[in-house]
């Protein structure tokens, strides 16, 4: 005997509440999907890894418990260890704190002691990386890229240059521009986002002479974070 198809009410509430249900249900994964971090303390809360160990955080009351062997392998495939935690490969933002601290205001506060004592230090991330105030992780800059420049086919000594591209940081922190002739002349930048930089040659330095090409560099700090283009200046040789 031949079966007949199901059919589906589509208009009945109680269909309709399980249709609801199951979209919910999608949308809930697929936000925890969104939001899964891409890092992971390697040792349990209130202890650090200590390269080889995990150990308590706070002075112990047990001798027994105060340090444990972590699982190995340490991370999962695919993630490698950094600090305290795993990180995801290709992971582009990482806690500022320890596993065994929390992130409050610009600071990581240690867990508090059997007494009720905790320490605070000011929260950082590695060379390159910057720290978001709002949510306590370091994310590390995308690369930067470099479309071109204004200064075809040449400019004048005291002239304008603005370079074109992306992920120059719109917050300039620490970041300036040399040019590199003979030795490193910083330039007064006359603006600066994340897609363009404008600059001026300098008028009167005598290392930068007309006809010649100098290349001009991005500093972070006191290292050359990034060589960005060259620049030819106008003019007969003197």
């Amino acid at each position: 005997m031949k079966e007949r198809p199901v059919e589906v009410d589509l208009k009945s509430n109680s269909t309709r509440a399980l249709v609801a249900a199951f979209a919910l249900m999608a949308l809930a994964s697929l936000a925890g999907t969104a939001d899964k971090n891409c890092w992971a303390p390697i040792c349990r809360e209130g202890f650090r890894f200590d390269g080889q160990r995990c150990e308590s955080a706070s002075p112990p009351n047990v001798l027994a418990a105060s340090r444990y062997d972590p699982p190995q392998p340490l991370c999962r495939a695919g993630w490698h260890v950094h600090g305290q935690y795993c990180i995801e490969n290709g992971c582009r933002n990482k806690p500022a704190c320890d596993s065994g601290e929390t992130y409050q205001d610009g600071f990581c506060m240690s867990n508090p002691t059997s007494f009720g004592y905790h320490t605070k230090r000011r929260a950082s991330c590695d060379a390159g990386w910057a720290l978001m105030p709002a949510s306590g992780l370091c994310q590390e800059p995308l690369p930067i890229s470099v479309r071109g420049h204004s200064a075809l086919p040449c400019v004048d000594r005291g002239g304008p240059v603005t370079i074109y591209g992306e992920n120059f940081g719109t917050d300039r922190g620490t970041r300036h521009l040399t040019i590199l002739a003979q030795d490193p002349i910083d330039v007064q930048h006359t603006a600066w986002d994340d897609t363009a930089i404008s600059f001026l040659v300098p008028a009167r330095n005598p290392r930068i002479e007309p006809s010649q090409e100098y290349p001009v560099f991005m500093w972070e700090g006191r290292r050359i974070l990034f060589p960005l283009v060259r620049i030819r200046i106008c003019g007969a040789p003197e």
